[in-house]
């Protein structure tokens, strides 16, 4: 923009503003402090974000904020702190904990603990282990979740590679062991990822047969609106005029095919 006032004004323009070399600064700081919000609004925007995707962007555009210190930065801090107890719930931070493509060093102690404690939650409710949901939980989405995994453990022709937990004590030992030894394979799974391997191969192969199910359903769950936005902006091209006489069930298949197109 300077480049291009400096030779409008070179050439006889004089409507062109002319500004000062500490306007000129203060424009290219701006610059750069919005330019921080806008790429991570790029990667929220991407249709195959994940919540691990979505996390990373997000605390890594937070800390980028706070190192620029200026006054809007902090005020879309502010804003992003306004948000963040209804974005980050405990749902989404258990699909963060549980993210093939995320490593836990992101999360800070709170979230992991928070994301932690909601996969047992899930686990619990699983194997039927009775016990009363955590405060705060939103039991809608645990609810839809629960389904999932269920039908997920009904579908599985796989016989499972734990024993069943009786109690929560059990469940507890059993899914920190679990989460500990996925941590350890999350190397090996990035460079899978690299490769371009399935992710549904990933979670037959590398997650442990306790927290499979789990994972692949919390996974499921978009972290944004943005796909579901896309999906029926799409259906336009799929039932167009040419194809009035499609039949429901052909459109549902679909949809569906295109919205986990993801998982291959």
């Amino acid at each position: 923009l300077k480049t291009n006032l400096e030779e409008l004004s070179r050439l006889g323009n004089t409507s062109i503003p002319k500004l000062t070399p500490a306007q000129w600064t203060e424009l290219e700081r701006l610059t750069a402090l919005l330019e921080i919000p806008y790429k991570a609004t790029l990667h929220f925007q991407k249709e195959d974000l994940t919540a691990g995707s979505f996390y990373t962007h997000w605390e890594a555009m937070r800390i980028k904020l706070e190192e620029n210190g200026s006054e809007i930065a902090t005020s879309i801090i502010a804003s992003m702190d306004r948000r963040r107890g209804v974005l980050m719930n405990d749902t989404l931070l258990a699909s963060v904990r549980l993210d093939p493509s995320t490593s836990t060093d992101v999360m800070t102690d709170e979230d992991k603990a928070a994301g932690e404690g909601m996969v047992l939650n899930i686990l619990k409710r699983v194997f039927k282990i009775s016990e009363d949901s955590p405060a705060g939980t939103d039991v809608d989405v645990e609810d839809e979740v629960d389904r999932l995994v269920l039908k997920r453990r009904k579908l599985s022709k796989e016989s499972p590679e734990v024993a069943v937990p009786k109690t929560t004590k059990e469940l507890k030992e059993a899914c920190t062991t679990a989460l500990g030894v996925l941590d350890s394979r999350k190397k090996t799974i990035k460079l899978e990822l690299n490769k371009n391997d399935t992710r549904a191969n990933i979670y037959n192969t590398y997650y442990p047969e306790l927290l499979r199910d789990v994972a692949l359903s919390l996974n499921a769950l978009p972290p944004t609106q943005v796909s579901a936005k896309r999906l029926f902006s799409g259906i336009k091209f799929l039932k167009s005029d040419l194809r009035s006489s499609m039949k429901e069930d052909f459109v549902d298949a679909a949809l569906f095919l295109r919205c986990n197109k993801i998982l291959k």
